[in-house]
């Protein structure tokens, strides 16, 4: 880990930063459990969009192509997934991605699920999955080049995404 954790007085509060788990390998199934940030700051100061409040990282960081997510809930992280265009092949299924992101700059950051694919040959699923509640975006389909291809949803439900400003704006729910 790129982290080091120094010795601390008994009491002191001690944030390690980075993302929860990061995924570099190929053909693993991740299956029925909890990933979340316990971290209270939600505002980065000053602003910075591309690195969260105390480095609060994603919740699972994909890396590695043809991983199965299944029956996670992730919450309280940067962004719940991040598929990055190496995670070809990828497929998360009936999960919880909740209460994500974070403000700075006045600018709401963080959805619930945020992939990149833009390859022709491998798809990227995401079915059943729950997101709700994320300072953004609920699901964000991306791509290196502008052109987000062969992803594919299915029985997915994103809903008060965006809500976190209270006012009269929401995100989309799917991008």
């Amino acid at each position: 880990s790129p982290y080091l954790l120094r010795a601390s007085a008994s009491g002191a509060l001690v944030i390690a930063g980075g993302n929860q788990i990061t995924i570099s390998g190929i053909h693993t199934t991740y299956r029925n459990f909890e990933i979340k940030n316990s971290d209270t700051v939600r505002k980065q100061t000053p602003a910075n969009s591309q690195n969260a409040p105390h480095l609060r990282g994603e919740g699972v960081f994909v890396q590695g192509s043809f991983n199965y997510f299944i029956g996670l809930v992730i919450h309280d992280v940067q962004d719940g997934f991040f598929v990055g265009s190496n995670g070809f092949g990828t497929q998360i299924h009936d999960c919880l991605s909740f209460n994500n992101g974070y403000l700075a700059g006045g600018v709401y950051n963080g959805h619930g699920v945020y992939v990149i694919n833009n390859d022709l040959t491998n798809t990227l699923f995401i079915k059943e999955t729950l997101v709700f509640n994320n300072s953004s975006l609920g699901i964000k389909n991306d791509s290196q080049n502008g052109d987000a291809v062969n992803i594919w949803h299915e029985g997915d439900a994103s809903f008060n995404n965006g809500s976190w400003p209270q006012d009269t704006d929401r995100h989309t729910g799917l991008l």
